[in-house]
């Protein structure tokens, strides 16, 4: 997969940008807040729909722009495509795939699939769960459709839900009401966590490869543990979210489910969160990543985009070089803050651009 070029207006601090791109490494030099950033979270506009920083939209129009527009030229396998995502300051916003308008996010997802790999990823394995539910989330959508679909019915359940208890506090009357919606959670919910155990199965062993051969041999191990009752089947979560109900409502909120999921990471059979150096927390962030990208290349039958936005700067010469390792016949947009990319990039022959206040310009 790969894209051709990218056409960005109005978006952030990009007021017009039109890049062509090599379908091998293409390296965006500048300094800080100068755009470089905010044109790889466009390319993943075009992958994903929405913001992979988890801003919302009407966030991503320029200062006094009326609209944001990001459109791409890509190819894969089956054929080449066209993406245009819209988003007015006003109304919805609107993408096209070739021309034709989409009904449904998914007819987006797997268009054109990409990989990112960003300064919160090295946080991935010591800071909190929503990061390691994300490192899931973002590539499975883009993987399987049918887990797009469960993940997005689920979080429309969930929301109904915690509403729901929210006005229990207030009026008891409506405790029975909640037996429809842990229904749907429970419908939605095993499917998350059947495709979820799949994935982390088929990831995590490719992780621990890439890993020894990064780190000159430790072990990495990293297992994804859902909570005791979503293994147990629908029988098993439906009978969790019935006895939690209390605790659910003096908290205002569901307990159970896989929005509270989360995996761990051992290094030689120890916690990296509490034992682990940062540099060995680093490498295995970056073993994962790298594992993604293997995983989602076996499956598509074709390596996806990857996106790096300024991680060689938390990386040292013999992590750069496992990690350019990987770039070799895959389509890859790096961010930088020096146009002195290390000689490791140098030899990979990098097209690059130097970005400043928002413009690219060819180095």
């Amino acid at each position: 997969m790969r894209f051709n070029n990218l056409l960005v207006e109005n978006y952030r601090n990009i007021k017009k940008a039109s890049v062509r791109l090599s379908n091998s490494l293409n390296v965006f030099c500048g300094g800080n807040a100068q755009g470089k950033t905010n044109f790889l979270e466009a390319a993943c506009l075009c992958c994903i729909g929405k913001s992979y920083r988890g801003a919302k939209d009407r966030e991503l129009i320029g200062f006094d722009s009326e609209y944001a527009r990001v459109y791409s030229a890509c190819e894969s396998r089956s054929g080449p495509r066209e993406v245009c995502v819209f988003i007015p300051r006003e109304g919805k916003k609107h993408i096209e795939v070739s021309g034709s308008s989409i009904a449904k996010m998914s007819e987006l997802l797997g268009v054109i699939v990409c990989t990112i790999f960003s300064p919160d990823d090295l946080k991935l394995v010591k800071e909190g769960p929503s990061l390691r539910r994300r490192f899931m989330d973002i590539e499975l959508c883009q993987l399987y459709p049918g887990y797009f679909s469960a993940l997005v019915q689920y979080e429309r359940a969930l929301a109904q839900r915690n509403s729901l208890i929210r006005q229990c506090q207030d009026n008891p009357a409506l405790f029975h009401s909640i037996d429809a919606w842990d229904e749907q959670l429970v419908k939605h919910g095993i499917k998350i966590v059947s495709f979820r155990t799949a994935y982390c199965e088929a990831v995590f062993e490719e992780a621990k490869s890439v890993h020894a051969d990064i780190s000159g041999g430790e072990r990495l191990s990293c297992s994804y543990q859902p909570q005791t009752a979503l293994l147990e089947g629908e029988k098993g979560f439906l009978r969790a979210l019935n006895e939690s109900r209390r605790e659910d409502l003096s908290h205002g909120a569901t307990c159970i489910g896989p929005h509270r999921d989360d995996f761990f990471v051992l290094l030689n059979d120890m916690d990296i969160r509490i034992f682990g150096s940062q540099g060995q927390q680093r490498t295995a962030a970056l073993s994962l990543k790298v594992a993604q990208l293997h995983h989602a290349t076996k499956v598509l039958g074709e390596p996806p985009v990857f996106l790096l936005d300024d991680v060689l700067s938390e990386l040292d010469e013999k992590r750069q070089k496992s990690l350019a390792e990987n770039f070799d016949g895959v389509q890859s947009f790096l961010t930088c803050a020096s146009e002195s990319t290390p000689s490791v990039l140098r030899k990979a022959n990098p097209f690059a651009y130097r970005v400043q206040d928002g413009e690219f310009k060819e180095i």
